[in-house]
């Protein structure tokens, strides 16, 4: 995990960097076409998962796929307004809501030890925004 949060701290660092020399619109769809023609062949070596394709499966697919459409718009521009340290410690803060909606819309159980493990997590992010002003 130490190595995964050195990989993100670079590569979020790097994206700024990418968005501020092209545009937010641009770099978003750049960047996720790339990254899926370079793991294609990791995908491709698995064996075959078969998929019942219906209509509820539709639905939910392009649900899935237009909420990942909004989280990189959405990601690329706030990245192109302020500092990416700012930004992605705000953006980590989304596992609170993971875990509040958890509780509410699934029921999942020791919803207590899992907000005070996830508020622990986003204390991190406020202490990173506190010691940046």
């Amino acid at each position: 995990m130490l190595l995964v949060s050195v990989i993100y701290a670079i590569t979020s660092a790097l994206g700024k960097v990418a968005i501020l020399h092209s545009s937010p619109l641009f770099f978003g769809p750049f960047y996720y076409v790339g990254l899926a023609i370079i793991l294609t062949p990791s995908i491709l070596s698995k064996p075959k998962v078969q998929f019942e394709f219906g209509k509820f499966y539709l639905f939910g697919a392009t649900l899935i796929g237009l909420s990942v459409t909004l989280m990189i718009i959405s990601h690329v521009i706030a990245i192109s307004k302020i500092e990416a340290v700012y930004m992605i410690s705000i953006k980590r803060l989304s596992p609170l809501f993971g875990v509040i909606y958890g509780g509410i819309l699934f029921k999942e159980a020791y919803l207590g030890v899992r907000l005070f493990a996830t508020a622990l997590m986003c204390l991190g992010s406020i202490m990173i925004y506190l010691w940046g002003h």
